[in-house]
């Protein structure tokens, strides 16, 4: 469940199951996040790629620490941006800084939350006013966005979200129909959703492989050995990239994103001996799935073989790997987020070796963690990123 503003409960992420959910799930899946969508915004994944490179290769010529952390912020940030609008502006980066803000403030236990009756303590300490100023800010950006798009002549570009919801809005969509407020909800989904999350499994990622030069070797080894004298990584590369999957798959276990999940019981359930009434939040945690003795052996360490003969996967369908959710629930941008952590973290080990500052070790890294509705590390991510060309040694110094 992504913290959402009282104003946007017309979303798909907090709407109950019903008649309006699956319309608005059918449009998630079939206009905005579906496979033949997804490819379709290649070219702006791929351009947001290229300036991340760019970024990194300034700071690898100057000899200059990079802060991965924030590059993958300002990275995520950007390909949502364009492909939720068609461009970046200066809007989304005041939008994404108030979703910041309700992401803090909803990771925060208020008295309500363990009793519900009172819950106008939330009045007393501010918190609901606080809520209350995130909820103007976000509706004022995104109508002054949404009033922009309208107002184009030229009508629909269907290159963006944005474009995409508002021909639905104006009818183009036979037997479907939404207003505004769910259009800014949509996107208000998109950005909230899309943005940090796939930057702290990139940030993640990078720390993992980082700890473990031996596993960055080995996933350097492949990239460039599959991209061998190709400039351009393409769709076809990464499906002969079985390592780079595996890497994915055991960051996504022992960090997911979201380490839990928030369902609310629609009716009266039996589940393992326990009574679960209607409208009971139960709390799926999605961190302890993925460090159970019962299915994973050594389940602390980073070990991304693991997942070479076998089949398990993260779409939903293995139980003991839940980093998108399961069922009628999954995130409908598994599609999305897997293609920009898979291109991502295969440009970055084929152009880059990496270096930690004042010559320290890959183990001596600090991966601890801050706890929040997503988790990130305590201290950010700062490498010197070392060009490479064709043949050089590749990895992380021993």
């Amino acid at each position: 469940m992504l913290p959402n503003p009282k104003a946007y409960t017309r979303d798909l992420i907090n709407l109950p199951y019903g008649d309006k959910w699956r319309a608005l799930r059918a449009i998630f899946v079939h206009e905005l996040l579906g496979p033949a969508r997804v490819r379709s915004f290649d070219s702006v994944r791929e351009s947001e790629v290229s300036l991340l490179m760019e970024r990194l290769g300034h700071r690898s010529d100057q000899a200059r620490p990079a802060n991965l952390t924030a590059e993958f912020a300002t990275f995520t940030n950007n390909l949502i941006c364009r492909t939720a609008f068609g461009k970046k502006t200066v809007h989304v980066e005041r939008v994404l800084e108030v979703i910041d803000q309700v992401v803090a403030l909803f990771s925060k236990l208020t008295v309500g939350d363990f009793v519900p009756w009172l819950a106008w303590i939330n009045w007393l300490t501010g918190f609901d006013a606080a809520i209350d100023r995130c909820v103007r800010d976000i509706d004022d950006i995104l109508e002054t966005v949404l009033e922009d798009h309208l107002a184009r002549k030229e009508g629909v570009d269907k290159d963006n979200f944005m474009d995409i919801l508002l021909g639905i809005y104006r009818g183009d969509v036979p037997g479907v129909s939404i207003d505004r407020i769910t259009v800014k909800a949509m996107i208000y989904d998109v950005l909230g959703a899309g943005t940090e999350t796939s930057a702290k499994a990139l940030m993640w990622m990078m720390t993992e492989l980082i700890r473990h030069p031996h596993i960055m070797k080995k996933l350097q080894d492949e990239v460039r050995g599959e991209t061998e004298g190709k400039t351009v990584i393409t769709e076809d590369d990464i499906q002969r990239m079985p390592y780079l999957k595996a890497v994915i798959k055991e960051t996504l276990r022992i960090h997911p994103p979201v380490p839990i999940y928030m369902h609310e019981a629609r009716e009266h359930v039996n589940f393992m001996g326990y009574d679960v009434e209607p409208e009971t939040i139960v709390v799926m945690n999605v961190w302890a799935i993925g460090q159970d003795l019962a299915f994973w052996k050594d389940p602390e360490r980073f070990v991304p073989e693991r997942f070479m003969d076998s089949s398990v996967d993260y779409r939903g369908f293995d139980f003991q790997l839940l980093p998108f959710g399961a069922g009628r629930r999954i995130c409908p941008g598994i599609g999305f987020a897997a293609a920009t952590l898979q291109h991502t973290v295969a440009n970055l080990v084929k152009n880059f070796d990496f270096e930690l500052p004042g010559g320290a070790r890959g183990e001596d890294l600090d991966a601890t963690e801050m706890p929040g509705f997503t988790v990130g590390k305590k201290q950010p991510l700062v490498v010197v990123p070392r060009r490479v060309e064709l043949g050089s040694r590749s990895g992380l110094e021993e």
